[in-house]
């Protein structure tokens, strides 16, 4: 368009938070104002045509034939049309969509929020020109650091005992907030504290701009925990509810100088510097993820409610459906959401049934509740979580019978093969969630690591295994690894297992072992690229 205006503003805030603001292209404004020009134009030729005195009779005609009485009358809203005020209205129109070009309005804190929507409300505002828009967007972006920065600076002082001023470790300091719940329910304002700091958290993280964050529903879950520490949010936040009301919250130190950083915008004499550097010390409290769940569908797990039985007499109490669970306002849900929550009530174990039920073969309630809590599931690509499918299961389980010893399974996932094996069988599970799930199932000695580092531990033993039935993860060579390791800990009379590409299952060959192959076909695992074999290796 060949205008020299431009919205270039840097912001000063830490780098990760700054990648995540938005910031309109010039295009876009124009664009927009393109658009206004073109509307407004529009709206002065029908302004001329309609108060055309030949024009209006013609319009009273088409208001009258659209009345279900021909004969009655229509009372034509254009009899006395004010250019001014329809101008007005447009303009308040397009001030709202060039606010919402950027971001500037979710970070502000809410009184300044309140005071804008409120200005324009009531017509508060200049000539909608293409320099106006851009002065009032420069404006607001370069301000848009302070409105972080006020945000930052109102939870910590909501949260904390000692005003920043006074208390030079910032974030890094536990922070009390009184009154969180009166024994009954929570207290919506003081949560909203809560919610703030979790929503410029999640900003941190690298979470989608969404404030629909419900921690009224959080507090209330927790006030069943009391006295317990809880990780939320991906493990950024550790939260520990008192019965007396009290809540203590721990921020992760990798997210606690960022934040001290931007409370240093406002008040930069009062945080040393090393208090907002990243810190080198490793802290064994928290266990940190960026795999986080939007809060969309957090609060979708949260309002999970139990299926009832279908009963043609209306005046016989329902019965709930085993473990089977079902969002509490489907249809009013997007499908987007919906498939999101699907994928993550499959991730757990969860089968889809009618309609949107999923049906557990477990006690999946307090599984949902710490996926709810926490916001984050094991990623199945970075444990390499591909689940043994039934046909290919009932396969490796033929193969299995008949094992002499102790039994084994070095990656359990949630149990696909671990059902086919004795019930004081070893499972061993890289993710922490998944050994709940197989706890819930009901096995016992479910052991929650690396495999190949707890194996390293069990040569140092005596304990040997007879029959391992295994599905390793297939990435970076790991299969080979997994494999090697389970020879090591084998008897001298054993059996494994194993489902490997079929080029590992060609390679592997281990001394004193004899080897068997069966070629899995393309349909009968499906999800994965490479092609699969079933590597039985016998000793003795």
């Amino acid at each position: 368009m060949g205008t020299a205006l431009s919205l270039a503003v840097k912001s000063s805030l830490p780098t990760v938070f700054a990648r995540l603001l938005t910031t309109p292209s010039n295009s876009k404004v124009e664009s927009l104002w393109l658009d206004f020009s073109a509307s407004k134009k529009r709206l002065l030729d029908t302004y001329d045509l309609v108060t055309n005195s030949n024009v209006s009779s013609s319009i009273d005609l088409l208001l009258r034939s659209s009345l279900s009485d021909l004969n009655g009358s229509v009372n034509c809203g254009l009899a006395n049309p004010s250019i001014e005020n329809a101008q007005k209205i447009l303009q308040q129109t397009y001030w709202e969509r060039a606010l919402e070009l950027t971001d500037v309005m979710y970070h502000m804190p809410t009184n300044r929020r309140n005071e804008w929507r409120e200005s324009i409300r009531e017509f508060k505002f200049p000539e909608f020109t293409l320099e106006s828009v851009y002065s009032t967007l420069t404006t607001l972006l370069l301000e848009r650091d302070k409105f972080v920065a006020e945000r930052v600076e109102g939870v910590f002082t909501a949260l904390s005992r000692e005003h920043v001023t006074n208390c030079p470790q910032g974030f890094y300091k536990r922070m009390i907030i009184n009154d969180i719940h009166n024994g009954l329910s929570p207290d919506s304002s003081r949560t909203g504290y809560i919610n703030d700091l979790r929503i410029v958290i999640g900003r941190l993280m690298g979470r989608e701009q969404d404030d629909r964050v419900s921690s009224y529903d959080l507090v209330s879950k927790l006030m069943k925990r009391t006295g317990e520490w809880v990780e939320m949010d991906g493990g950024s936040i550790r939260i520990r509810v008192y019965k007396k009301g009290t809540a203590h919250l721990e921020v992760h130190p990798d997210l606690a100088w960022q934040l001290n950083e931007i409370l240093a915008m406002l008040h930069p004499r009062a945080i040393p510097s090393d208090f907002r550097t990243k810190t080198k010390k490793v802290t064994k409290a928290f266990s940190l993820s960026m795999s986080l769940l939007d809060f969309d569908v957090v609060n979708a797990l949260g309002e999970l409610s139990p299926v009832y039985e279908k009963c043609e007499h209306t005046n016989r109490r329902l019965k709930v459906i085993k473990n089977r669970f079902t969002p509490r306002y489907p249809y009013s849900m997007s499908k987007h959401l919906l498939a999101k929550v699907a994928e993550v009530l499959k991730s757990i174990g969860g089968v889809h049934c009618d309609h949107h039920e999923f049906q557990f073969d477990y006690d999946a309630e307090p599984i949902i509740e710490q996926v709810y809590i926490e916001g984050r599931v094991p990623d199945k690509f970075s444990h390499q979580y591909y689940p043994t499918q039934s046909g290919v299961a009932d396969k490796m389980a033929i193969k299995f019978e008949g094992v002499e010893g102790l039994q084994l399974e070095p990656s359990a996932g949630q149990g696909a093969l671990a059902q086919f094996m004795d019930k004081d069988a070893t499972l061993v599970e890289v993710s922490a969630l998944h050994c709940d799930i197989l706890k819930q199932k009901g096995y016992d000695n479910v052991v929650c690591a690396d495999f190949l580092k707890w194996s390293d531990s069990i040569l140092k033993t005596s304990t040997r295994f007879g029959g391992i039935l295994m599905n390793p993860p297939f990435s970076e060579g790991r299969s080979m690894l997994h494999l090697d390791s389970a020879v090591s800990i084998c008897d001298n009379k054993a059996r494994i297992v194993a489902l490997v590409t079929q080029s590992v299952a060609k390679r592997f060959s281990p001394k004193g072992f004899t080897k068997e192959i069966e070629i899995i076909e393309a349909h009968e695992f499906k999800g994965v690229s490479v092609e699969l074999a079933i590597l039985t290796l016998e000793r003795g």
